[in-house]
């Protein structure tokens, strides 16, 4: 039955899937790694090279990297298959236990779709109509919905930011910070998430040391567009805009939320 009343549980469920936008260096995946529940399983998209800060000895950690033989040539739809091949199968426990599936560089990702939606003209450097964009979209998003509907109990996905046009199409005017993705695309892939937090590394001085902090924005500010929280508002008042890049705490702030709302909801039902 695909129509159901929405319950604590499904609510809870969907609070486990999040995307991680930022700039390069921003430690996104050392959050992940150092802050994510364990057994963990990460997939580096093609191109992707964030995978060089992850190591290779840590138990319940487990790293795919896409490694293309030189000069061998790869169409870009076998490239797809292969990569959507491994994580289903991962989600699927056929590559062990995965309490955590992360996908690094899912713009990097989107480069491949729009390789395949275009023929290869993309990867060419060649004009294609713009349309073709439209299925590429399609594809991006049929991967994620088959990934965010699995058994797999936390979801990490992971992709640079750029600035986007607050109006469609139109140049020189005010844009903001989103996920690295084209058009629509850049929008469409924050509807899917209800946790989406944006990396940034802050400058402090301590002790007369000046360190870098590295902060999630979990809500919109002046620069960034493409962060937020899809919860109920009463839960959102109850959040600070920003939080450490901590994915246990970030669950843990949530859910510490989430029941103090049930239980002034019960109240007022009393």
């Amino acid at each position: 039955m695909p129509v159901k009343v929405m319950t604590p549980e499904i609510r809870s469920r969907t609070a486990t899937r999040a995307l991680n936008f930022g700039p390069p260096n921003s430690r996104k995946t050392t959050a992940l790694i150092s802050t994510a529940h364990y057994p963990l399983q990460i997939v580096s998209f093609p191109g992707e090279m964030g995978w060089a800060t992850i190591p290779n000895d840590v138990p319940g950690l487990t790293s795919y990297v896409w490694e293309e033989a030189p000069g061998d040539p790869v169409t870009a739809d076998s490239m797809r298959k292969e990569v959507e091949d491994t994580v289903f199968q991962i989600v699927a426990g056929k590559h062990g236990p995965c309490r955590t599936l992360g996908l690094e560089g899912f713009h990097k990702l989107y480069d491949v779709y729009l390789n395949v939606a275009t023929a290869g003209s993309f990867g060419r450097g060649d004009d294609f109509e713009a349309q073709r964009y439209g299925r590429a979209h399609q594809m991006a998003a049929s991967f994620l919905r088959k990934v965010l509907s699995s058994p797999v109990e936390y979801v990490v996905v992971t992709t640079w930011n750029a600035p986007e046009a607050d109006k469609a199409g139109e140049r020189g005017g005010s844009s903001h910070e989103w996920p690295d993705l084209p058009g629509k695309m850049a929008k469409l892939i924050v509807g899917m998430f209800s946790l989406v937090v944006f990396s940034r590394l802050t400058p402090k001085v301590i002790e007369g040391k000046q360190v870098m902090i590295a902060e999630w924005l979990i809500a919109r500010d002046a620069e960034v567009w493409g962060a937020s929280l899809k919860v109920d508002p009463r839960l959102a008042a109850k959040l600070p805009p920003r939080v450490p890049q901590n994915w246990k705490n970030l669950y843990q702030i949530v859910g510490a939320a989430e029941k103090e709302v049930e239980s002034e909801g019960q109240q007022l039902v009393a």
